[in-house]
């Protein structure tokens, strides 16, 4: 008997559908491409408005992302670029504008105290080490650099130091992000202490190096896993603090589980020094619970709870719970959300928000990712 071929098609169909997938043709893994730096280098001048030499920012991208055991991919260049234009259009110690007016404003709120007016007036008058007063250079300040060597020498006198200690004017509290990437400084602080990590000289100074901004910044943004299902959640993180967008989403399945009015600003637990104490979202949490049958200890939560800065959380009983009743309730459970922030700094002229900041650097994270090298 002659079978035809269009029945012999028709057969193997079949077949292939009772063998579920046996007759797909298996996909390869996709080998992800490296760029070189010349091709980061070429990146950087199509992303940037800054007509800057693009070949050593590239270098040193190349170079913190070996020291991180990063890969040179398109998505951990384009992401590292997009955080640099946002913070300083690749410039190592970028211009703040109106970094004067921020200082004055502090010392006008120093003078409050009559005595200590009287103290810092008379300093102010007294010359630098370049022949001009202290008042007169602080006039001419451009940047946080310029701002942090007039205040070194500055405080630098047995009757200043003390008074701006007493005030808690000290650097960390007057300059606390720092470089092209303005990376918290007490981030890398932390980082470099944990990792172990040799810097040439103090470690301030190392954050006003394109180097060194660039290595802990990329650490800041790189340098932890999340499985975000969108790279725009990584960005509100470098803004909000790691796992922040996590947290977020976290917050807003507590907030409609609980019926809790509870904003989602990714930060679970207040602090008392070092004690983690009760906050309005621990509140929802045991609310969301007892709601739903389940027993919610107080020692237990608060002990999940505390873990919302490193990727511990995410394997918690707490987190776990939660996300099984919001799945069984409504769907999908919610694996992160932008966080609600407002930001507040002497260096923001208008009212900005972490959303406002996590979608601008995405649009430029898009854009990098379509550019064709």
């Amino acid at each position: 008997m002659k079978i035809s071929s269009k029945y012999l098609k028709t057969l193997l169909a079949l077949a292939c559908l009772l063998t579920a997938a046996g007759c797909q043709k298996k996909e390869e893994p996709k080998e992800v491409k490296l760029l070189s730096t010349k091709q980061t280098a070429s990146l950087i001048r199509m992303s940037s408005s800054s007509r800057m030499a693009a070949a050593p920012w590239a270098e040193d991208i190349h170079a913190s992302l070996a020291k991180l055991k990063l890969e040179p991919t398109k998505r951990n260049i384009c992401t590292t670029i997009s955080i640099v234009e946002q913070e300083s259009n690749f410039q190592a110690d970028p211009p703040v504008r109106g970094i004067s007016r921020m200082l004055f404003d502090r010392i006008e709120a120093a003078k409050k105290n009559f005595v200590m007016a009287n103290l810092l007036d008379m300093r102010l008058k007294q010359k630098a080490e370049n022949g001009k007063t202290f008042l007169d250079n602080a006039k001419r300040l451009k940047t946080e650099k310029d701002l942090e060597e007039w205040y070194k020498e500055f405080a630098a006198t047995k009757i200043t130091s003390p008074i701006l200690s007493l005030l808690k004017k000290d650097l960390d509290t007057l300059i606390s992000t720092i470089g092209s990437m303005q990376v918290s400084v007490k981030f890398a602080e932390r980082f470099a202490q944990k990792n172990h990590v040799a810097v040439p000289g103090e470690l301030r100074a190392y954050l006003y190096t394109r180097e060194g901004g660039l290595y802990f910044g990329m650490a800041h943004l790189l340098e932890y896993p999340a499985d975000y299902s969108a790279d725009i959640y990584r960005f509100a993180d470098y803004n909000a603090g790691q796992y922040a967008s996590r947290n977020a989403g976290f917050q807003r399945m507590v907030a409609r589980l609980s019926g809790r009015k509870l904003a989602a600003d990714g930060d679970l637990l207040r602090h008392d020094g070092s004690a983690p104490e009760q906050s309005e979202t621990y509140l929802a949490v045991v609310d969301a619970l007892l709601k739903n049958g389940e027993s919610a200890v107080r020692q237990n939560i608060t002990s999940d709870l505390d873990e919302g800065g490193g990727p511990g959380f995410g394997g918690t009983a707490t987190y776990a719970t939660i996300q099984t009743i919001y799945k069984a309730k409504y769907g999908n459970p919610i694996l992160a959300d932008l966080p609600e922030i407002d930001l507040h700094s002497d260096k923001i002229s208008r009212p900005l928000t972490t959303k406002w900041y996590a979608n601008r650097v995405n649009g430029r994270f898009e854009r990098c990712m379509r550019e064709r090298i």
